[in-house]
């Protein structure tokens, strides 16, 4: 008769360091639950509803880096306006703050 085997060769494993305190209250939990920790912390997990991010990792580092150059600039105009040689409207610079605010809530 032939035996019904487990293949462990496709099961991944990982370690986990927590501090003393996370461990306990997670074994706690777990006890608590009926699981073992391994258990219970793959039911959390199950559990977890994750967010597709709204934009790709390459599309963030373009926005950083887009913002990075807007900053330069910023601070250019910062050092024109405080070195007293502009006394006009600020309402264009006003403008643009308010472009960098909503291009920084875009990226929240």
């Amino acid at each position: 008769m032939k035996e019904n085997k487990i293949d462990f060769s496709k099961y991944y494993q990982t370690c986990v360091r927590f501090s003393e305190k996370e461990y306990f209250k997670i074994k706690k939990q777990a006890h608590l639950t009926g699981f073992s920790i391994p258990q219970f912390l793959k039911e959390i997990w199950r559990e977890i509803k994750f967010e597709e991010p709204k934009i790709s990792n390459e599309e963030v580092r373009s926005v950083i880096r887009e913002l990075g150059h807007i900053g330069n600039n910023v601070n250019q105009i910062a050092r024109w306006v405080n070195s007293g040689s502009y006394y006009g409207d600020l309402s264009e610079l006003k403008d643009w703050k308010e472009r960098l605010i909503k291009a920084l809530d875009r990226l929240k």
